[in-house]
């Protein structure tokens, strides 16, 4: 039996993920027209394939857009928000959660299981997956989705196993981190990221969106940086690059195009900052990435 989780309610702090008696696996088939998350933690390690549905993602001081077949490994309590697109029609997420305990401390002591236990290490600061070790994955996630008991748990550790070996995987975040925020800057936070996921393609200057929550540019620019750990500009700048990407992988665009598109008023610099954030020209990078489509886990299910 696939659990459905409702998409349109999630506690802003804390979300306490509630397992089955007989359970230490939670599994969740998430469908809707566009996920209504906020952002959000919880001291399970969360694994999380988004089949269906593009949009931006915000994990701890790491953010940038994403799109349908994308894989992300999110340790314990590593805050976590995803924005589908406005004009998504149709999301759907396979999401799987555990706690850490559940694997032992002597489990992975064992040399057998030493990459995996560097991967839940990495977890820490998330990690997202390479293509061709997402399409190994996603018919295990079916399985595990099927399974119960011992089955489950086995499955599981076949995924981690998979995931382990990917010599592609990246780390989302530049550092570890840890919750500290209240209530009310959990609230903010998230105020800010969904202004910035409608206007980033926008000038956005920081006056713009510090006065959208309520705050003096000066107080809005000393609680970005102290709640998320970088500065304003870093991150709208990640989410216009990032964005970039997506258009130049997904769409016909010209790289003209795609600068502007994604918020660049100035193609030197738009070619500048590229270059210096992945190491190669937009050119490069579309002949580098170019794929073909991911499969939707409905489909893998069926």
């Amino acid at each position: 039996m696939h659990q459905k989780l409702s998409s349109t309610r999630m506690d802003a702090a804390f979300e306490k993920v509630t397992f089955e008696n007989d359970a230490s696996i939670l599994f969740k088939h998430v469908t809707a027209q566009r996920f209504r998350f906020v952002y959000h933690y919880h001291p399970e390690i969360e694994l999380v394939y988004f089949a269906e549905g593009d949009g931006l993602e915000f994990i701890g001081d790491s953010s940038q857009a994403f799109k349908a077949g994308h894989l992300v490994l999110l340790g314990s309590n590593l805050p976590h928000l995803w924005i589908n697109d406005p004009e998504c029609q149709y999301a759907e997420a396979c999401v799987v959660q555990f706690k850490k305990e559940i694997l032992g401390d002597f489990l992975l002591l064992l040399p057998e299981l030493a990459r995996i236990r560097l991967l839940v290490d990495s977890a820490a600061r998330g990690v997202v997956f390479s293509k061709l070790i997402t399409l190994e994955v996603v018919p295990l996630l079916t399985r595990l989705g099927e399974e119960t008991g011992a089955k489950r748990l086995l499955t599981l550790l076949e995924i981690l196993a998979v995931l382990s070996r990917d010599g592609q995987s990246c780390r989302l975040c530049a550092t570890a981190f840890h919750v500290q925020h209240s209530a009310e800057d959990k609230r903010r936070i998230d105020g800010i990221y969904r202004y910035l996921s409608g206007h980033f393609r926008e000038p956005c200057p920081v006056g713009e969106v510090s006065r959208a929550i309520g705050m003096n540019e000066r107080t809005f620019s000393r609680f970005f940086r102290r709640e998320t750990g970088r500065n304003y500009i870093e991150a709208l700048l990640d989410l216009r690059l990032s964005y970039a990407c997506r258009l130049l992988k997904d769409s016909d665009k010209t790289v003209t195009e795609a600068a502007y598109e994604c918020g660049f008023t100035n193609l030197a610099n738009f070619n500048r900052q590229f270059r210096r954030h992945y190491r190669m020209t937009p050119k490069e990078y579309r002949k580098h990435w170019a794929e073909e489509e991911l499969p939707s886990f409905t489909e893998k299910r069926a």
